[in-house]
């Protein structure tokens, strides 16, 4: 599963970026090494959701938080970089997203 990936991810991983891209439908990308390539997929993968990142209260962790446009589903997550962040949040969110809607 791709979140137990991320989760064990400690910087780039160009085999993880190829499967993030694979599974999510997204072009290639180097997610797990770049900020703007992370934030790009978060944005394909979850259209309309706010982020936000920091630091963690150990003022030394990234983190990043994610928000449904509604408000309803609210997601957190730390990495050892600010990317890593995104994407475990990202993950977290695709796993308690409510389904969408078939039409």
């Amino acid at each position: 599963m791709l979140s137990d990936d991320l989760k064990a991810a400690s910087g780039g991983d160009p085999a993880l970026d190829a499967r993030l891209a694979a599974e999510l439908g997204a072009p290639p990308a180097a997610y797990t090494a770049s900020v703007d390539a992370a934030i790009g997929l978060v944005h394909h993968a979850l259209p309309g959701w706010g982020w936000h990142v920091g630091w963690h209260a150990d003022g030394v962790t990234p983190y990043a938080s994610l928000h449904d446009p509604a408000r309803t589903v609210h997601v957190e997550a730390k990495g050892p970089s600010v990317q890593l962040a995104l994407l475990r949040a990202m993950a977290k969110a695709l796993e308690n997203a409510p389904p969408k809607a078939s039409g």
